[in-house]
């Protein structure tokens, strides 16, 4: 099994690092973590999860209105 070379978080920190990085004001905003098996680590990602408008239901059309 190869080691990623993303930055590694555990659970608390992706917290942590996604809510410190919403108060920065730069082109790269990322808005959720993923746990990657790959490395048994969370990282942080900007693109959005394939099915979070099926899993947000209507607050999620609204949001992407």
């Amino acid at each position: 099994m190869s080691e990623c070379k993303k930055i590694k978080y555990s659970n608390l920190g992706a917290l942590y690092a996604l809510v410190s990085a919403q108060e920065t004001h730069n082109d790269y905003r990322p808005i959720r973590k993923y746990f990657c098996k790959e490395c048994q680590a969370y990282h942080l990602t900007s693109k959005q999860h394939i099915h979070y408008l099926e899993e947000m239901g209507t607050l999620g059309f609204h949001l992407n209105s």
